[in-house]
């Protein structure tokens, strides 16, 4: 990795005066768009109907030209879509590996490999190359560092993947320490301690628990990830750590959000021009479609992302001329309890291992569901119920790691939400 590169990323996302009107922000996502569309190969499946005129026209104002895509696209046509030629198969063995031995450094050609599973719990493979790399790790340190890059600082990064993407923040005076959620809590927590890190980066139900501990260490700066921050969660945690929490809103398709300095959420739109397609306008909610301008290894082009967003019709005290959001609406899944097979004590189970051990079966087209009743028994909904027994195996295997008595579990095909009613994959009774 170049870190000069990262370096210069730094200083320019740091440092450089941001837009301050929307004219200005606008004139330069055109300008972005240009040359990104004419870098891309003619032959990735974005294009597939286009004649060659049409695709050597593409700008922001012929964007509707070109499909909108979701993960099942992007999966589907994987193969034609990169332009670094991994394949499909390829890729998905290097991440599934890393998956079963949380070995996350190995790459292919240098490309970073990961496996995302999404709200929609449908998986996904997102590639990075390495120039890609050292301007996330610029544009992150830039974004998330209270203090300049030349002091030292100690990050602690709670997740339940670690990646070599993630990696790339460290340095002489960056110290980045991951923390697996696959492990018990208790460890995790008592790693926190002796660690004292000036940064604490976490999903909010783990901060919840770092909240609640009483002697947490001080931290200089808390950062939400993963999961929606509710309003409920944030003021919480406002309260427990006395200050503002800040939130980086991530997904496979780009780094879409983070918090200013006066505490608002703002879109990332310097570097990824949003499409808002809105819900109910009136009350500002949309659905993002994103183009990310700044990856080639995976292009991002009119993505569809499910989440719904909700904007602040007013600027920001900040000046940027960036979006501002009110909220990612939604909920954060519940948090499943067993008991301990050792201590006897309620061992917390995060919403995503539960995903993760589900989309390992099947295609991205499969569906589930995984409800905890109250009597702690688990009722499993999918539409490849064939997989039964070798789902439940993966479940027994989960309840081993992360050492807690197994509880039954039965295997239904999946039921779709009735109309109207919010789809909750991983859901507590």
């Amino acid at each position: 990795m170049n870190k000069i590169r990262v370096l210069q990323h730094y200083l320019k996302t740091r440092y450089r005066q941001s837009f301050t009107s929307r004219q200005e922000l606008e004139r330069y996502q055109r300008q972005q768009l240009d040359r990104f569309f004419k870098k891309l190969p003619s032959n990735l499946a974005y294009f597939t109907g286009l004649s060659q005129l049409e695709r050597n026209q593409l700008s922001i104002d012929t964007l509707d030209t070109l499909p909108i895509t979701d993960k099942l696209f992007m999966m589907k046509n994987f193969d034609k879509i990169n332009t670094v030629g991994i394949a499909k198969k390829q890729a998905f063995d290097v991440a599934l590996k890393a998956e079963e031995s949380r070995d996350f450094s190995p790459m292919l050609n240098g490309v970073t490999i990961g496996l995302s599973s999404g709200t929609s719990g449908n998986r996904g493979l997102f590639l990075v190359s390495p120039e890609e790399r050292e301007r996330w790790a610029g544009i992150m340190l830039a974004k998330m560092l209270p203090k300049s890059i030349i002091r030292k600082q100690k990050v602690a990064f709670f997740l339940r993947a670690n990646s070599n993407l993630y990696e790339t923040v460290s340095s002489s005076t960056i110290q980045f320490t991951f923390y697996d959620l696959l492990d018990p809590v208790n460890e995790n927590v008592n790693k926190l301690r002796a660690l004292s890190p000036d940064i604490v980066i976490a999903p909010p139900s783990m901060l919840r628990i770092i909240a609640d501990l009483k002697d947490r260490p001080p931290f200089k700066r808390v950062i939400s990830v993963a999961e929606v921050l509710e309003k409920k969660d944030q003021a919480y945690l406002a309260q427990a750590f006395d200050q503002t929490i800040h939130q980086i809103y991530q997904c496979t398709e780009g780094f879409l959000a983070h918090t200013c300095k006066e505490g608002n959420l703002h879109l990332n739109e310097e570097f990824v021009y949003i499409e808002k397609e809105y819900i109910d306008e009136e009350k500002g909610i949309f659905s993002p479609i994103i183009t990310d301008f700044s990856r080639m290894a995976q292009p991002i082009i009119r993505y569809r992302l499910n989440d719904l967003l909700v904007e602040k019709d007013e600027l920001c005290r900040c000046g940027s001329a960036c979006t501002v959001l009110d909220r990612i609406d939604g909920r954060s899944d519940d948090i499943f309890i067993f008991e301990g097979a050792d201590s006897g004590e309620e061992v917390a189970m995060f919403p995503d291992f539960i995903r993760r051990t589900l989309i390992l079966h099947g295609d991205e087209r499969d569906q589930f569901r995984v409800i905890q009743e109250k009597d702690g028994t688990l009722a499993i909904y999918v539409t490849n119920v064939q997989d039964g027994d070798a789902i439940k195996r993966s479940f027994l295997a989960l309840f081993s790691k992360m050492a807690c008595v197994p509880v039954d579990l039965t295997i239904f095909p999946y039921i779709p939400p009735e109309a109207g009613v919010k789809l909750r994959r991983v859901q507590k009774r």
